[in-house]
């Protein structure tokens, strides 16, 4: 058993440490950390210089796949003499790679990603203002489009001012002195403008979030059952109301009544109602052994094979944590391989 325990630690370290750039394009796809980006450069043979560099030709290189073209002699070198030429079809060089999935926190998602993210959740903020704020300025306002617009009422007013001065420093007033050569006025007709902003606009606070873990005493039966670390505990009481003998506790059973003798034409004091219950069931931590993630009991080969499958699919569990680091990795199984092995 001993050489089984090795062969897949073995197995495990190096596909968990093997690193995502020396992936081919299949092992890439087939691992939830890696992801393939495709590179693909086209090129033409008859474009390539011809030339030897480190005794190579660029026109013929197996290193970057443009040994799909070929050198010939040709008729147009310098001062119209033979010289070598690249011919051939287009080639293509292909730089895709892989490389490690960038993992990105909640609080730098957007919606879509948020929502895809089952230990993320995504909380409405919209704000509503009022557009009446952008009064002072009709570039401000116009700048949150179907949402606020700018309103300019023209009303018209007559030029009803005293001095030259003031009657010329408005448009379509004029200071006139022709009626009798002594006595002047301000004459025309002045446009008052009136502008706003009108309308409401939104502004959108909304934001990804860490989903809150609960521990298991916080939840009610629903959440409990489906998470595989908690179990419900029934704890329910029930009693007879005729049993209780004072008038505080039968109220405070909420389903018996307190009747005194005389009222209603009971005789003597007593708890009425039938039959009471009492619903104190818990949600509480699945008691398990560290290291025994099948729950047999023993901590062995089978848990070993177990873990590797909880590594690969990328989950976790409470019960193979066995450096309490939030994680299951290859640091857990060194731990407890040397738990099996009597270390």
């Amino acid at each position: 058993m001993k050489n089984i325990i090795i062969y897949l630690f073995v197995l495990l370290t190096s596909n968990i440490y093997a690193q995502c750039n020396n992936y081919n394009e299949f092992n890439c796809s087939n691992d939830n950390n890696c992801e393939w980006t495709e590179d693909i450069e086209w090129g033409s043979c008859n474009q390539l210089n011809p030339s030897m560099s480190n005794g190579v030709s660029y026109c013929n290189d197996p290193s970057t796949n443009t040994d799909q073209c070929y050198t010939y002699t040709c008729y147009g070198g310098s001062y119209g003499s033979w010289g070598t030429c690249c011919g051939g079809d287009d080639y293509e060089i292909d730089n895709s790679y892989c490389e490690e999935v960038e993992i990105i926190e909640c609080s730098e998602m957007n919606l879509l990603q948020c929502v895809d993210e089952s230990t993320c959740e995504w909380t409405e903020d919209i704000e509503i203002g009022n557009c009446s704020v952008f009064d002072n300025s009709e570039s401000s306002c116009t700048s949150y489009p179907s949402e606020c617009f700018w309103d300019e009422d023209t009303t018209y007013a007559s030029c009803n001012y005293s001095s030259s001065g003031a009657c010329n420093s408005v448009e379509g007033c004029y200071w006139d002195c022709s009626d009798y050569g002594w006595y002047c006025d301000c004459y025309g007709q002045q446009q008052i403008i009136d502008t706003e902003c009108v309308g409401q606009y939104e502004i959108d606070n909304s934001y990804c979030e860490e989903v809150a873990v609960l521990d298991c005493s916080e939840m009610n039966h629903g959440p409990c059952m489906s998470n595989s670390e908690c179990e419900w505990v029934e704890d329910v009481e029930t009693g007879n109301c005729s049993d209780i003998n004072n008038g505080s506790e039968c109220y405070a059973t909420n389903q018996c009544s307190w009747y005194s003798a005389g009222s209603y034409g009971y005789w003597y004091d007593n708890c009425y109602g039938g039959t009471y219950t009492y619903d104190n069931s818990y949600c509480q931590e699945v008691e398990f052994q560290l290291g025994d993630i099948n729950g047999d009991s023993s901590i062995n080969i089978l848990d070993v094979i177990q873990i590797v499958n909880l590594i690969l699919e990328n989950e976790y569990s409470q019960a193979v944590d066995m450096n309490y680091d939030g994680n299951v990795n290859v640091l857990d199984i060194v731990i407890i391989v040397e738990i099996i092995l009597g270390n």
